[in-house]
C-alpha cells in the first residue's frame, strides 16, 4: 500500500475526511471549488465561488423530480419547448438554466401556474443528441432560486429569477 495522508475538507454544510495517497492531493484540477492547502496538519478547505446569476434564465420544467444544490444528475428532455430552452442555455456562456418543477406530472404542455415557483439554478455540463429526438444532459444544481416573473412563454419559458440565501428559505 502506498502512505497516506488525511485531508479534512470543509464547507459550509459538511466536513468531510479523505485518505489519499500522498502526492495525489496535488493533482485536484481545480474547477468552481477552490481547493487550498493549510499548514495546519494537511487541512484543506473548499470556499465556493460565487456564481453570478443573471437576470433572467431559461426555464427547464421538470416531472416527478426535485433537483437540489449540489446534486448531479442526468435528464432526458423530450419536449421541443424544454430543448429549445436547453440550446438557449448552451449558447450562454455561463450555461446557466433554471430547473423548476411541475405541479402536475402528467402535463404535456406546462402554463406559468402548473410550474411551483422555487427552483433550483443549474450549470448544464454536458449534452448529447440522441438518435430518437430527445436530448440528455447532465446538470449540477448550483443555487436555489425563485422565480419572480416570466419574460417569456414562447417557444421557450424564459424567467426572472432571484438566488435565494440560505436564511431566505
Amino acid at each position: 500500500f502506498a502512505p497516506t495522508q488525511a485531508y479534512i475538507f470543509k464547507t459550509s454544510r459538511k466536513r468531510l475526511l479523505l485518505k489519499v495517497p500522498r502526492g495525489v492531493a496535488d493533482q485536484f484540477i481545480e474547477t468552481k471549488t477552490d481547493f487550498t492547502r493549510q499548514s495546519s496538519g494537511g487541512n484543506m478547505t473548499i470556499d465556493d465561488k460565487k456564481i453570478e446569476i443573471p437576470e433572467s434564465l431559461p426555464l427547464l420544467p421538470v416531472r416527478d423530480i426535485v433537483v437540489f444544490p449540489y446534486m448531479i444528475l442526468p435528464l432526458y428532455v423530450g419536449r421541443e419547448s424544454s430543448i429549445k430552452a436547453v440550446e438557449d442555455a448552451l449558447s450562454k456562456s455561463n450555461r446557466l438554466i433554471f430547473l423548476a418543477s411541475q405541479k402536475e406530472i402528467t402535463e404535456e404542455n406546462p402554463t406559468k401556474d402548473s410550474i411551483y415557483k422555487t427552483g433550483t439554478v443549474a450549470t448544464i455540463i454536458r449534452m448529447r443528441k440522441l438518435s430518437d429526438g430527445r436530448v440528455k444532459i447532465l446538470i449540477q444544481g448550483e443555487a436555489k432560486g425563485e422565480i419572480l416573473d416570466y419574460k417569456q412563454t414562447s417557444p421557450n419559458f424564459e424567467v426572472k429569477v432571484k438566488k435565494l440565501e440560505p436564511s431566505d428559505v
